[in-house]
């Protein structure tokens, strides 16, 4: 065989290797690089602020979870105020946690949280937030909802974002008290309050409620928790539309809590303007 055979031989092999290896690279690329750009995008961090200063961070993974964010120190001071006024190493139940934003605050400032989120992106995210924060040490999340009794029903879902909120467990509700259309489900479970800080041997010194709707079947599945003396306050979100407020304030307040404080936006409902939904803070009486 001539040299110049021999060289178009070798380079005709030498292109079908290079092309095969070309196909392989291309294809191992088209497959990573978008996976890799998805694993960027969830590894997006978003500092929180507070006086400031950062204090933690949280995964953005929507607008909604952007403006949570942003809005930390504007959107519930009170509740920060709250958490600020605990004393040195106390446990929060979070009930209705959402992502974490004062879960993370309340560890922040060193307590333990018991946080409860049953809605499935926000769970995850709670968690991927504690997680980031090195916060695991110090708390502990349960994809559940609180109910008056033990109850296997459903999620009905108001939007379907990381960071929404306005879902309801086993009935159709918003927190007005009026029905509303769930675009999707969740399968969930209900315990009771009792049963879970029963079955976890917790002493429990302060309660946050922000359940959207569900508050009073909340608090009828709590009486054992709110009479325990360890525990000193609840901060729980109200709104005067629902049907069942009175009775939710009521509830309350025979397991010996008094209304200490309603925040700006409760007044503005009082007085008709269309802030009716606030946060209510109970001291023990």
């Amino acid at each position: 065989m001539s040299k110049v055979k021999l060289i178009n031989k070798i380079t005709y092999y030498f292109g079908l290797v290079i092309k095969k290896l070309s196909y392989k690279i291309g294809r191992f690329l088209s497959l990573i690089i978008p996976d890799l750009i998805i694993y960027g995008m969830q590894k997006k961090l978003r500092a929180v602020k507070y006086k400031n200063r950062k204090i933690f961070h949280i995964e953005d993974k929507s607008w909604i979870t952007r403006y949570r964010a942003i809005s930390f120190e504007q959107k519930e001071p009170e509740t920060l105020r709250w958490i600020e006024s605990f004393d040195q190493d106390q446990c929060l139940l979070d009930v209705g946690a959402n992502i974490g934003l004062y879960t993370m605050f309340a560890l922040f400032k060193g307590h333990e949280v018991i946080a409860i989120e049953p809605e499935a992106h926000n769970f995850c995210l709670l968690n991927r937030n504690i997680k980031i924060n090195n916060f695991s040490d110090r708390a502990i999340s349960y994809p559940i909802a609180l109910n008056d009794k033990l109850t296997i029903s459903q999620l009905n879902l108001a939007s379907f974002e990381y960071g929404s909120a306005l879902h309801t467990f086993d009935r159709t509700i918003n927190q007005y008290g009026d029905q509303f259309n769930p675009i999707t489900r969740q399968g969930m479970i209900g315990f009771t309050m009792d049963d879970l800080i029963s079955s976890l041997n917790k002493r429990v010194n302060h309660i946050k409620i922000d359940v959207d709707g569900n508050e009073f079947l909340v608090l009828k599945g709590g009486e054992k928790t709110f009479r325990s003396d360890s525990l000193q306050s609840v901060l729980i979100e109200l709104d005067y539309k629902h049907v069942e407020y009175r009775s939710s304030v009521e509830l309350i307040e025979s397991y010996g809590f008094k209304l200490n404080n309603i925040d700006s936006e409760s007044k503005k409902g009082i007085k008709g303007d269309s802030h009716s939904t606030a946060n209510h803070i109970f001291m023990r009486d």
